[in-house]
C-alpha cells in the first residue's frame, strides 16, 4: 500500500493508478513545454502566500505556481489536487487547483530552482499559525517563534552519508531513508570556514532543537577535529555559521 503524502501536497487527477505505477515500467514522460509541472510526480506543495504554491516534484524539481485569484487554505485543506490535461501543469487555461470545495485557476507554471524552493517553503512554515500579540516584556531565553523544519528543505543529521567541502560551502548527501525523498543538500555558509577543508568530520547543529538542519538563525557546523596552526581554546573558535540549506538534484 502507497504511503499517503506530506501534508498539501498535490494529486493529479488523470494518470496511471498507483498500483499499476508500481507494478509496470512506464515509459518517461515528455513536458508539453519546459516550464511544465509533472502533477503526477508531486511529493510536497507549500502556500507561500494566497495566490503562489510552492511545488516539488520527481527527483528534486521544483516549480512556482502562481494562481489567477487568491485561494487561501490550500495547505490545509482536507483534500487538494492539481487538475490538468494528462496531468501537466503548463499555465494553460484550464488547469485548476482544487482544495475541498474551492476550485482556483492556474495564471503560471515556472521553474525555480532548490534554494528557492526552500526560501518558500521556510517562509510558509513560519508564517503558519503565528499570531500578532500585544507587546510583551520576555524575561529569560527566548525560542524563536514559528520556526519549523520539514525534511522536504531541511535534513536530518542522523541520516548524513557523507560530505564534501567546496567554495561554495557543503555538498551533503543523506540516506534513502531520509523522509524527505532527496539524495542531495546544499549547504550555504554565511562566511569563510576554512577548518572544513582540512577536518575529517563534521557535526551539525541546531540552535532551534529541531533535530534538523534547515538554515534557520543559530543552525551551525562544527568540525571534530582542529586543524594544526588553529587555537584549541573555545568552540566559537571552529563553529562555521550556516547561511542556507536546500536539496539539490544533482553534485556538481
Amino acid at each position: 500500500m502507497n504511503k499517503p503524502l506530506a501534508l498539501a501536497a498535490l494529486l493529479a487527477c488523470s494518470g496511471p493508478s498507483p498500483q499499476a505505477q508500481a507494478t509496470s515500467a512506464q515509459p518517461q514522460r515528455v513536458p508539453p513545454g519546459p516550464q511544465c509541472l509533472d502533477a503526477r510526480h508531486v511529493s510536497d506543495a507549500r502556500q507561500a502566500d494566497p495566490r503562489t504554491l510552492a511545488i516539488a516534484s520527481g527527483i528534486s524539481q521544483f516549480h512556482r505556481v502562481t494562481l489567477a485569484t487568491d485561494c487561501p487554505g490550500v495547505d490545509t485543506a482536507h483534500s487538494a489536487q492539481l487538475l490538468a490535461h494528462d496531468g501537466w501543469v503548463c499555465g494553460d487555461p484550464n488547469e485548476f487547483v482544487q482544495a475541498d470545495d474551492q476550485r482556483c485557476a492556474v495564471a503560471s507554471v515556472a521553474p525555480i530552482d532548490g534554494r528557492t524552493f526552500a526560501a518558500m517553503a521556510r517562509q510558509a512554515d513560519q508564517a503558519d499559525g503565528v499570531a500578532t500579540l500585544d507587546t510583551v516584556k520576555v524575561q529569560g531565553p527566548q525560542r524563536g517563534q514559528g520556526f519549523r523544519g520539514s525534511p522536504s528543505y531541511c535534513f536530518a543529521p542522523r541520516f548524513v552519508r557523507s560530505w564534501s567541502a567546496d567554495p561554495g560551502g557543503l555538498l551533503v548527501e543523506v540516506s534513502r531513508r531520509h523522509p524527505g525523498g532527496h539524495g542531495w543538500y546544499r549547504v550555504e555558509l554565511s562566511g569563510s570556514c576554512p577548518e572544513l577543508a582540512r577536518s575529517p568530520q563534521i557535526n551539525f547543529r541546531s540552535r532551534m532543537d529541531l533535530g534538523m538542519i534547515c538554515g534557520n538563525p543559530g543552525d551551525v557546523v562544527v568540525p571534530t577535529a582542529r586543524p594544526e596552526g588553529f587555537a584549541n581554546g573555545g568552540l566559537g573558535a571552529a563553529t562555521c555559521n550556516i547561511g542556507a540549506v536546500y536539496p539539490t538534484s544533482k553534485v556538481n
